[in-house]
């Protein structure tokens, strides 16, 4: 059966792909500054050999196999010390230009989106095992992404939804500041009915929480999306950013929302 609990929540890779490309490009150096050592050493190796002791067109041939071994080891040395460096260097000036610093990539913060209404999550949804959303009330996701989340279901993949308690002092709070009542409401019922369809699915929960955090979150396996809140209820564009799991952004937008499903309590 689908879980339903009430909560009582208290108050609450650019970056990847530009050092996967510096680690291609060393790699491939190492790989050539050895093909040249060894082949230097090998000339070297036939220069001691007695069958080389001759001349070419006035030249010893082999002073010379020594004199070209020699200078293919040192010059792949040099060559190689030089070229990472300058390789280094000049990635680690691009990335302080297109990313910021490296405390940005630590951070997990990859993609920042003006218009929260521009994102299209279906494909997200399509590759994904598991998600967890919060909202406070509004349940356009629920109905945008119907589809996809009965989807994800089908595949075996867990669905949890965590919403702001229609009682909570939150509510009224958000009336003061002009959120129609109406508007709210009608959050409500698509999310009743959305889960009543649902109801004997035992890969979907719905929460609710006495409060929210200032922000609405969308939970993937390996990804978040983090929704700015407004107190105002004039519409205005609200941005998006998109986290990937192993930064510390990602890890305290998990650790304070997962303080939501710590405090749960079963609703009967």
């Amino acid at each position: 059966m689908m879980a339903v609990q009430r909560l009582d929540l208290g108050q609450s890779g650019l970056c990847a792909t530009t050092f996967a490309e510096v680690g291609r490009l060393i790699l491939n150096n190492w790989v050539w500054t050895l093909v040249f050592i060894v082949l230097g050493l090998v000339l070297v190796l036939l220069s001691k050999d007695e069958y080389f002791a001759t001349t070419f067109f006035g030249f010893d041939v082999q002073v010379s196999l020594s004199t070209v071994g020699t200078f293919f080891v040192f010059s792949s040395l040099v060559s190689f010390y030089f070229e990472n460096r300058s390789k280094r260097k000049m990635f680690e000036e691009v990335f302080e230009k297109v990313v910021g610093s490296s405390n940005v990539a630590k951070s997990g913060l990859v993609d920042c989106f003006e218009n929260s209404r521009d994102l299209n999550y279906a494909d997200d949804l399509r590759k994904a095992k598991s998600l967890k959303i919060f909202f406070s009330y509004s349940a356009d996701f629920l109905k945008r992404y119907s589809v996809e989340i009965d989807e994800l279901i089908n595949r075996g993949g867990g669905v949890e939804l965590v919403f702001l308690d229609r009682e909570s002092p939150v509510m009224q709070c958000m009336h003061d500041l002009g959120w129609q009542k109406p508007s709210i409401q009608s959050g409500y019922e698509t999310i009743d009915s959305f889960c009543a369809e649902r109801e004997r699915c035992e890969k979907l929960s719905i929460r609710f929480v006495s409060a929210m955090p200032r922000y609405s979150a969308i939970i993937f396996d390996s990804h978040m999306y983090v929704i700015e809140n407004t107190l105002s209820a004039v519409r205005q564009p609200v941005p998006v950013s998109r986290i990937e799991r192993g930064g510390y952004l990602y890890d305290f937008y998990l650790q304070d929302l997962m303080k939501a499903t710590e405090m749960a309590r079963d609703d009967g």
